[in-house]
């Protein structure tokens, strides 16, 4: 195990975190949304799913991506 894989998890899972922040100021502040639990749920739901694929891409062992996504 390398602890780099660690920290590799980290940036990505902030990474994406901050795209899930902009994303809301942007869907929310340029479009009216009416279901916006919904538009919540969709965003970070992508901005999960965008974490497990530079996880898997950039080959990080599978626990340490676990800690990431937490």
């Amino acid at each position: 195990m390398n602890p780099d894989h660690l920290v590799t998890a980290l940036w990505a899972s902030a990474g994406w975190v901050a795209f899930a922040v902009a994303g809301h100021f942007v869907v929310f502040h340029l479009f009216q949304v009416k279901r916006r639990a919904r538009a919540l749920v969709c965003l970070w739901g992508l901005a999960l799913m965008g974490y497990l694929w530079t996880g898997l891409v950039l080959e990080v062992d599978r626990w340490r991506i676990v800690y990431g996504g937490v």
